[in-house]
């Protein structure tokens, strides 16, 4: 079995079965192009010669300079940390979605132990509009000793700005002194943002270099400025990062970078149809997953094509693994007896398999820079332009126009409603997806025609076809988690199909974009509620409720995905929500049992 390992320190090494010689000759064809000295000169004729692309593109390459910023700023973020610690903050909230908050969230999971003073705020990351999650966040707060950060890079994106009406006014209600003093602003110059921190009287505005996209934001004031305030030392991050810049720097040839072999390895595996770059990382640095699914799908999913990043899907039989895997181990160098049966078997079944070590919590810093560089030039093999996002904005403007409908009801295009009397669970279909699955002409509208309905619809999976779970909920619920976590396993233990899992709106930011811009290989169920433990109380401001902006947004998304023609079912649960959601997990399973019967 051949082994190739690539880099110094932070070595990269991949067995490729029998895919060696293909990826070598992406590696040799990136080396012929000199991609490593013009990636660093920020050429943005390597994925495009369009003009108007190429002026995008230059737009967006900040993130290979940005750490020189960091070294300078450092000092400055430490002491703003200190002085809210000082202060007396108990809290800091971060308001955000997508690249703003991502980032923030693994280095907490992966660095909160490493908090070496018990006086800094706890450091939380709200990137949800689901009431019970709001309310979940308030409770467990004290808005008069909470510094609230609110990170939005265009400034206007809809979750975080109506999560700042809500708390702002919260905290107005409650703080002695003026309202604005408990929030603090991370943006682009000249957003829309800028303008009303000024006019809110934020106490800080931090304003990031402009030529930054959200994904790649990690090693920015994003990602930064919320770490230090947690307490977690940013020195040793903006050291690691800064090794890796020089170890996949533009002074080694393509053969010998390691993030350059790992991106040419993602693109020709993707173009062989090996395409579900399934993730299985240490529990210790497991939040990684989280980022790098936004980075690779959002980066990769356009165009028709795209590498379908798999995070958090638990190992199972490997003997239900289809050929379409490609495997990356992260974690320590020892590995865990029970991971090591399982990657042994993995390779002996000839899945190609990527492993990284990373010894050091801090390490993760430099695994952003990594894989950052990688998913930039994976988008030259695969003649994408990965720094733009093109149908994530279908979603927020079918969103909008759901929201201006709140009060008379959001109304669905036309189909056809498979429903449960007794739990309420209700399992909808438009026209168009009824008509793939050919369903008999007397079927009834309750349980059994549930079930039958949703045996015709994963009937429909293919070779090379995914299943996406996306959840309009609580991401705090962990009871509704393991749910899900079940539900993912049950499908691709026997139906051999990769899953994806999402939380919504935040997964909207990330593998929404992959799901309508790659290609139709996704069938995806959309979970959602229209009623909430939570509550239906109004966002300040305005005339609708959090209820109605995560409703709208699951909608809006139902429908981006329907314009799409992408195969795609929507599912009501009632209260309880895991009672419901269990109902549906066993009309599933009995769905699945009679496909795989052949009944």
């Amino acid at each position: 079995m051949q082994v190739l390992t690539v880099g110094k320190e932070r070595q990269v090494t991949f067995s490729l079965g029998g895919h060696h010689g293909a990826v070598q000759k992406a590696v040799n064809d990136l080396a012929a192009r000199s991609a490593g000295t013009r990636l660093w000169e920020k050429d943005p004729s390597l994925w495009s010669r369009d003009a108007t692309v190429q002026a995008q593109i230059s737009n967006s390459l900040g993130w290979l300079s940005v750490i020189d910023l960091m070294k300078e700023k450092a000092g400055e973020i430490i002491s703003f940390a200190d002085e809210i610690r000082e202060a007396g903050y108990k809290d800091v909230v971060l308001l955000g979605m997508g690249g703003s908050s991502l980032a923030p969230e693994v280095l907490r999971r992966t660095l909160e132990s490493s908090v070496s003073n018990s006086k800094s705020p706890k450091l939380t990351v709200l990137d949800s509009t689901d009431p019970c999650a709001v309310l979940r966040i308030t409770e467990a707060i004290n808005p008069a000793t909470t510094l609230f950060l609110f990170s939005s890079k265009s400034g206007n994106t809809i979750e975080p700005l109506s999560l700042f009406n809500y708390f702002y006014d919260l905290v107005s209600k409650t703080a002695e002194a003026p309202a604005g003093r408990n929030f603090i602003a991370i943006t682009d110059p000249g957003s829309p943002l800028v303008s009303l921190a000024e006019k809110f009287k934020f106490r800080r505005i931090f304003l990031n270099p402009s030529d930054i996209g959200g994904r790649y934001s990690a090693l920015s004031y994003f990602g930064l400025v919320p770490t230090a305030l947690a307490g977690i030392d940013i020195r040793p991050l903006i050291e690691e990062a800064s090794l890796m810049a020089s170890e996949c720097g533009p002074e080694l040839n393509e053969i010998s970078n390691s993030a350059f072999v790992l991106g040419a390895a993602l693109s020709a595996l993707t173009k062989l149809g090996l395409n579900k770059l399934t993730f299985f990382i240490s529990d210790e640095f497991a939040s990684l997953g989280l980022w790098l699914e936004q980075l690779i799908a959002e980066s990769t999913g356009k165009n028709g094509v795209g590498i379908v990043p798999i995070a958090g899907e638990s190992p199972g039989d490997t003997r239900s693994y289809s050929v379409d895997r490609v495997f990356v181990h992260i974690g320590r160098s020892f590995v865990e007896e029970h991971h090591l049966e399982f990657l042994h078997y993995i390779q002996e079944l000839g899945h190609p398999l990527i492993s990284i070590c990373i010894d050091d919590p801090s390490q993760v810093a430099g695994e952003f820079l990594r894989w950052e560089i990688a998913t930039a030039i994976s988008g030259i093999g695969l003649g994408i332009n990965p720094f733009d996002q093109p149908d994530v904005e279908s979603a927020k403007q079918n969103a909008k126009s759901m929201l201006l409908d709140a009060s008379d009801g959001m109304r669905l295009r036309s189909g056809r409603v498979f429903k449960d009397d007794e739990t309420k669970v209700r399992l909808y279909f438009d026209n168009d997806n009824l008509e793939k699955l050919s369903l008999p002409a007397h079927l009834a509208d309750d349980v059994a025609g549930m079930k039958a309905s949703l045996k015709a619809f994963l009937g429909l999976l293919g070779k090379g076809d995914y299943v996406g779970l996306l959840a309009y909920f609580d991401d705090g619920d962990v009871e509704l988690s393991e749910s899900f976590s079940s539900i993912r396993g049950i499908i691709r233990g026997n139906l051999g199909v990769a899953t994806q899992f999402g939380f919504g709106p935040r997964y909207l930011h990330s593998t929404g974009q992959l799901h309508k811009g790659g290609d139709d290989s996704g069938l995806f169920f959309i979970f959602f509620h229209s009623k909430s433990t939570g509550g239906k109380f109004l966002i300040p401001g305005t005339s609708y409720s959090f209820l109605d902006l995560e409703s709208s947004q699951a909608l809006g998304d139902l429908g981006a995905l329907q314009t799409k023609r992408r195969r795609v079912a929507l599912i009501n649960l009632d209260l309880p929500f895991d009672e419901s959601l269990r109902f549906f997990q066993k009309v599933l399973g009995d769905a699945i049992s009679e496909l795989k019967a052949g009944n």
